[in-house]
């Protein structure tokens, strides 16, 4: 039998069995239990037993069917390697340093806006499962490269209650909520599909429901702010503008030492492991 050494703390758990009594040499009481609740059981194992040797992994594998511990390093051996750099912060390292770059190329002026932006983006599109380039690159083309802030926002859409946004990261935050509705519930995934310039086109539908949706809004929809209907040539400029979001999209490289990938149309997940 493989033996454990060390006490176990008492639990408020019953036991359904107790396996072996007894002293071992090095002092204290042998003692080991199966509760009948095992989740509780690995918890108290892994708080209160001091164990040594390949038999108490034997045991814990046996009663618990818990993964293997890597054997222990020989005293000689010397302190063990230094832990690389977790991979997420690495890989927003190199995707602050490529939004960085575009901005301070296309859309300085949005750095006197929010002198924070880089990093209020990256927070915004991990929270929201969004590339944050996409959201640099909207920002860079819905504000003229940095030169107009309607509502505080440079992004576009209209805020709640067509109120200007209390600060730039209030308007940052909401971008990303927004991004992420298209993206996930609206199945608008793509540079092209948010920039088409459909509006919502609504289907009858049998009561209790009169009518369901069968095509919800792009981001940028064709309407003519002069007559406030659908127009086909305000539909083009949408998908021009989507052709212009792609290509900057498409221009910020990614770091294949550090994970992020380039800038995608195709593919507006956050780009870094969470």
């Amino acid at each position: 039998m493989s033996y454990l050494w060390g006490p176990i703390r008492r639990r408020a758990f019953p036991i359904i069995e107790r396996w072996r009594t007894g002293s071992p040499s090095s002092g204290g009481t042998l003692r080991i239990f199966a509760l009948s609740d095992h989740r509780f059981h690995a918890i108290a194992i892994r708080d209160t037993i001091v164990f040594s040797g390949g038999s108490a992994h034997s045991m814990l594998d046996a009663i618990l069917g818990q993964c293997k511990a890597p054997p222990s390093r020989p005293s000689h051996a010397g302190p063990p390697p230094a832990s690389p750099p977790e991979k997420p912060k690495c890989c927003e390292k190199a995707l602050r340093g490529s939004l960085d770059d575009f901005l301070q190329g296309q859309a300085a002026p949005l750095f006197g806006w929010d002198a924070a932006l880089t990093d209020d983006l990256i927070s915004a599109g991990r929270n929201g499962a969004i590339d944050p380039r996409l959201m640099a690159a909207i920002a860079t083309l819905e504000s003229g490269h940095g030169s107009t802030l309607q509502f505080n926002n440079p992004f576009g859409l209209q805020p709640p209650n067509r109120k200007p946004y209390a600060s730039a990261l209030s308007a940052v935050s909401d971008e990303g909520a927004n991004l992420s509705r298209y993206v996930y519930r609206w199945h608008e995934d793509t540079v092209a599909k948010l920039y088409a310039g459909n509006t919502w086109v609504f289907q009858s539908g049998m009561p209790p429901w009169p009518q369901y949706v069968e095509e919800y809004p792009a981001y940028c929809v064709g309407t003519n702010p002069a007559t406030g209907k659908m127009d086909s040539e305000w539909i083009a400029r949408c998908q021009a503008g989507g052709r212009t979001v792609a290509g900057f999209l498409s221009g910020m490289a990614g770091d294949t030492a550090n994970d992020p990938r380039p800038g995608d149309p195709n593919n507006l997940t956050y780009p870094c492991p969470k």
